[in-house]
């Protein structure tokens, strides 16, 4: 998934800006070193970061992005919801509709984490900003960086999980005591929340602050009746699944077996909670629409599951030259895309993998994927590589990882996903 930066509208802040007689003036936000520590002491936090600047950047606005960033962090991390508009420049529609889309995709976070049957309130983060890109334009401050983070989340004990590099796009503006953000786009739940606000839009488009503010409005209420229908659909199948285990076994015979520890195995072996890591062995299609199902292909074919250049359905990777042909040569669609992948799933007869599709979900064993929609149709899958068990021995959530963006050991309830189907990978068949 891609992020855009909407430069129309930066144009349209740059030339408020320049047109405007007075920036208010704004005090720098950041809180004691003390009554942080007494803070995160009272909140049996164990907290810390680690800056990297692989682009120079000027110092104040540096403190400024990792200011309103700790701010983000300590209300994900407690689930507690925080104001953060003040760190923007409201006096404008640009800087509104910003702020408050920001603000929406934090209550989405920490409202899908609450619902979670999980506790997912973090006991200990640790938590990198990398800035790699800084340009100004006409007094302003375009910054690319990249959020990492590894948290140990209080209802998995043990573990911790980890997500890599999310790049954010934020532009700030120099005000009399310091900066203001101008606007703030990233990958994940903010697209999400971003592309709900598109749909909410009136027809005469958003003219002014208090049409954006009835937006807003109706853009959270949308969240918390999506989010709290879900948490309830998945209860549901919780339930079902506890009481019905026995009609979800989807056996089958079949000559060979899935290796599902070994899928696993590898699925943790390409992923990293310092990098963006990428088996050379492979194409690389982060830039072409996502690497996920690229890395899920390679898990799965660890697994023991051989590529398939017979008949009419193929899963294979030779080289990266498309070729649908019935020999061992270039690669099939299915080995990357996420819809083919399933149609050969769901089709291949014969020879090679054997699967079933639109599996009930915590019928989930280890080495089995999850295809989600999270933007635009089936557009993200994820391989299961824990399940999590409630105190009476039913599966309630699983760990799981993905590239694009690049998680590990990650709860699948704090996925920001609208839709789960699961394939259940069986074996295979000579």
């Amino acid at each position: 998934m891609k992020i855009r930066l909407n430069k129309s509208k930066l144009k349209m802040y740059l030339k408020f800006v320049l047109s405007a007689a007075v920036i208010a003036a704004v005090g720098f936000a950041c809180v004691k070193l003390h009554s942080y520590l007494q803070y995160l002491k009272a909140n049996e936090l164990q907290i810390s970061r680690n800056i990297v600047y692989t682009q120079e950047i000027e110092e104040d606005a540096a403190e400024y992005i990792i200011s309103y960033m700790d701010t983000y962090f300590l209300a994900t991390a407690n689930l507690k919801y925080t104001d953060i508009t003040s760190f923007y420049d409201t006096s404008n529609l640009i800087g509104y509709e910003s702020a408050y889309l920001n603000q929406a995709a934090l209550y989405y976070t920490i409202l899908q984490r609450t619902n979670s049957p999980v506790d997912l309130r973090c006991k200990t983060l640790n938590y990198k900003i990398n800035f790699i890109e800084c340009e100004e334009t006409d007094g302003v401050l375009n910054i690319t960086f990249e959020e990492s983070y590894q948290a140990g989340f209080r209802g998995l004990e043990g573990g911790t999980s980890f997500v890599t590099a999310i790049k954010h796009e934020i532009s700030l503006a120099k005000v009399t005591d310091g900066y203001k953000i101008v606007s703030h786009s990233w990958e994940g739940t903010y697209q999400i929340v971003e592309d709900i606000y598109d749909t909410l839009i009136p027809s005469e488009g958003i003219s002014s602050i208090s049409i954006c503010e009835k937006t807003i409005a109706s853009l959270n209420d949308e969240i918390k009746s999506s989010l709290d229908d879900m948490a309830y659909y998945y209860s549901l199948k919780r339930k079902d699944y506890a009481e019905n285990k026995d009609s979800y076994l989807y056996s089958a015979e079949c000559t060979h077996a899935y290796d599902r520890q070994a899928a696993a195995d590898y699925a943790n072996l390409w992923v990293s909670s310092d990098e963006i890591k990428r088996n050379p062995d492979f194409g690389i299609y982060d830039e072409l629409g996502g690497n996920c199902n690229n890395y899920i292909s390679q898990c799965i074919s660890a697994g023991g599951i051989p590529m398939d250049s017979n008949g009419l359905y193929q899963w294979k990777y030779y080289s990266d030259e498309v070729n649908e042909s019935n020999e061992a040569a270039g690669r099939s669609t299915s080995w990357i895309s996420i819809d083919d992948f399933y149609t050969y799933c769901a089709y291949n007869e014969n020879y090679g993998l054997l699967a079933f599709t639109n599996c009930q979900l915590y019928s989930a064993q280890v080495g089995d994927i999850i295809q989600m929609n999270i933007i635009s149709g089936w557009d993200h899958c994820v391989i299961v590589t824990k399940i999590i068990y409630d105190e009476n021995g039913n599966p309630i959530d699983f760990l799981v990882n993905s590239n694009n963006s690049d998680r590990g050991s990650y709860p699948l309830s704090a996925y920001e996903a609208k839709q789960l189907r699961l394939i259940k990978i069986i074996g295979w068949n000579e």
